[in-house]
């Protein structure tokens, strides 16, 4: 494959077998997974008389980029250059794959009003202005409180004086509007329950391990930017696609569960028809052959996902 001759008049080569076994010593595990997603997908769409075509996978991609307002030439490109992938590498790994699985889940992500409603209050519903002042010590935090309450007017003082988060802390413990079903459940019902410059107590929150300490002060409420009728389609196509993605992954560990698969690169079995007192590691079958030297492995590592999704 390659030849290489010095002046001395010494030659020597690098023969495909070689430059096979350097790339599967040094990406042959991940993209042998990447593979193993695939054939089972396909074993499953096989299975169940389920078809993706070129035609479908183009279309998605056509797709895709226009809710980017990009050409599928100028994703190309950026594949290309960035990942060192070509569209069929493209189509072939990252959208024939979810395509395929969007058929296997099929009519099972229904989305609820629930779910609807709930998402509408996040992302549109009425928020709290507020500024916060965080500790990781409880007697600090008292400390800051007793004082808050003989001058309240000094919370932005002490926010840049003492509050341990350094990007709300340079702003007088000012953070973005507090929104409904936030990340930290308790700081979100303080926000709720308080009126325009009233403070809170303090409210611990975070996880046990890393306890923090807030003091919140209200600057004010919000009302909901749009009503539910004008963004509904939004947010059902939202919350379809993170449905979607969440059963679509469950789904694919559901197939691989009930899947044999030997894999003799990482010296491991998987699925439910091991028996339980199987090692995990084994050796090659004598009847299992060797890759011929005229395989190439896939090269390259290529992003997770299409185009992001303009919010």
């Amino acid at each position: 494959m390659v030849r290489i001759a010095t002046a001395g008049g010494r030659i020597d080569y690098i023969s495909r077998d070689e430059l096979a076994r350097e790339c599967i010593a040094r990406i042959g595990a991940d993209v042998l997974d990447e593979l193993v997603n695939r054939k089972v997908i396909a074993i499953e769409c096989a299975r169940l008389g389920i078809t993706v075509t070129d035609a479908e996978v183009k279309q998605e991609v056509v797709r895709l980029c226009k809710e980017t307002g990009m050409e599928p030439s100028q994703w190309y490109q950026i594949l290309k250059a960035r990942h060192n992938i070509t569209p069929a590498q493209y189509h072939r790994n990252r959208i024939w794959p979810a395509m395929a699985m969007k058929k296997l889940v099929g009519a099972s992500v229904v989305v609820t009003e629930q779910e609807l409603k709930t998402a509408y209050d996040h992302h549109f519903g009425a928020r709290v202005k507020v500024r916060l002042i965080v500790y990781d010590n409880i007697r600090r935090a008292n400390e800051a409180w007793n004082a808050l309450q003989k001058s309240p007017d000094d919370f932005e003082r002490i926010a840049k004086r003492d509050s341990i988060e350094p990007n709300s802390r340079s702003l007088g413990g000012l953070i973005p509007p507090v929104r409904r079903h936030h990340e930290f459940p308790k700081l979100e019902a303080a926000a709720f329950k308080l009126k325009l410059g009233e403070i809170s107590a303090i409210i611990q929150y975070g996880p046990p391990t890393q306890s923090r300490y807030g003091i919140l002060k209200c600057e004010g409420h919000t009302k909901p930017e749009f009503a539910m009728k004008d963004v509904r389609e939004y947010l059902v196509k939202m919350v379809t696609d993170q449905k979607s993605q969440t059963e679509m992954a469950r789904h694919l560990l559901a197939i691989k569960g009930r899947t044999r698969v030997d894999n003799y690169l990482r010296n491991t079995t998987t699925g439910a028809v091991v028996r339980p007192t199987r090692q995990a590691g084994f050796n090659r079958p004598a009847t299992a052959k060797k890759p011929s030297s005229g395989v190439r492995p896939a090269g390259g590592t290529v992003p997770r996902t299409a185009p992001a999704t303009r919010r």
